[in-house]
C-alpha cells in the first residue's frame, strides 16, 4: 500500500528534519571553531593539490561539513549560489569556473543533490540561500529532500534538478572516484557513475557495510577497476577488487586511516 502525505504534513516533516540537522551541524561547528584540519579536509587538499587546483563533491548531505573543511585549507567553494551571505541561485558557467582556475584559486563544487541547510524557498517562488541561520526564516521552506520513498519525484524541481545536472557532468569528467560512506541507493542520482565505472574508470569505496545495492552495481556487476574497504571488525578491514577479497589490519575503511596509506 502506497501512502501519499499532504503537503502540509511534508513540509512538518522537512522542518524537523532541517531542525534536528542543522543543531547538529552547529555543535560540530562550535566544537572546531579553530580546530586542526579534518580528514576531509586533508582529503580536498590532496585531491586539489595537482594542476588546475579543482576537486568536486557530490553529496546527498544537507550539513555545511564540506563547506567547512573547504575553508580550513583556503578554497573557493562552488554550490551553484553566487554571493557572500544572501545567496542567489547561479549555476556558474565555463567562463566562470575558467576564470577562477585561471586566477589560481583553489575551488572545490559541492553539489548537494537532495538540497541543504541554507537553502530555502521564498514566498514569491524564488530559490535562495541563507548561510549559516539558526532558525527558518519566517514565511519560507527549507529545500531539503528527506529520505522516503517520494525523494525521486522531487528532485524535477529547481534547485535539484540544475544541481544533479552539474553533478552529472562532473560524473562524466571525472577520472576516477572516491565514494565515502555511499550506499548506492539512489536510482536517480548515480546512473552516470555507474556509466563512467562501467567504462573502466576506477572507483574506491569507504564503508563500514556493504549495502546489498552496493553489491549489486560493483561487485556482482563486474566492475572492471575497483577497491572496497569494509569494516571486518575493531582492528581489520575487509577489502573487495576485481573479483577477489582480502582481509586487512588496520581500519582502512575510516578516512582518516585510508589517507594513510593513499
Amino acid at each position: 500500500m502506497l501512502w501519499i502525505l499532504q503537503q502540509e504534513t511534508q513540509e512538518k516533516i522537512k522542518r524537523c528534519v532541517w531542525k534536528e540537522i542543522n543543531e547538529r551541524d552547529f555543535s560540530h561547528f562550535n566544537a572546531n571553531l579553530i580546530g586542526s584540519s579534518d580528514a576531509l579536509s586533508d582529503l580536498i587538499k590532496k585531491v586539489i593539490a595537482p594542476t588546475p587546483n579543482k576537486a568536486t563533491i557530490v553529496t546527498t548531505n544537507y550539513d555545511r561539513l564540506a563547506e567547512y573543511s573547504a575553508d580550513r585549507i583556503g578554497a573557493t567553494t562552488v554550490t551553484g549560489f553566487e554571493g557572500n551571505l544572501i545567496k542567489k541561485l547561479e549555476i556558474p558557467s565555463t567562463l566562470l569556473k575558467t576564470k577562477r582556475i585561471h586566477s589560481r584559486e583553489r575551488v572545490v563544487d559541492i553539489w548537494k543533490v537532495h538540497g541543504s541547510l541554507d537553502w530555502f524557498l521564498a514566498p514569491d517562488g524564488t530559490v535562495i540561500s541563507f548561510p549559516f541561520t539558526q532558525e527558518i526564516p519566517n514565511s519560507f521552506q527549507p529545500l531539503i529532500i528527506p529520505p522516503g520513498k517520494g525523494k525521486y519525484n522531487k528532485t524535477h524541481d529547481e534547485p535539484y534538478r540544475s544541481i544533479i545536472a552539474e553533478s552529472d557532468k562532473a560524473f562524466i569528467q571525472a577520472k576516477s572516484y572516491l565514494c565515502i560512506g555511499y550506499g548506492f541507493n539512489d536510482e536517480h542520482i548515480q546512473p552516470k557513475l555507474l556509466t563512467q565505472i562501467k567504462t573502466g574508470k576506477p572507483i574506491v569505496i569507504l564503508v563500514k557495510k556493504m549495502t546489498d545495492a552496493c553489491k549489486k552495481h560493483i561487485v556482482d556487476a563486474k566492475i572492471k577497476k575497483y577497491l572496497i574497504f569494509e569494516e571486518e571488525d575493531e582492528t581489520h578491514t575487509r577489502v573487495y577488487g576485481n573479483s577477489e577479497e582480502c582481509v586487512s589490519e588496520g581500519q582502512f575503511w575510516l578516512l582518516e586511516n585510508f589517507l594513510k596509506i593513499w
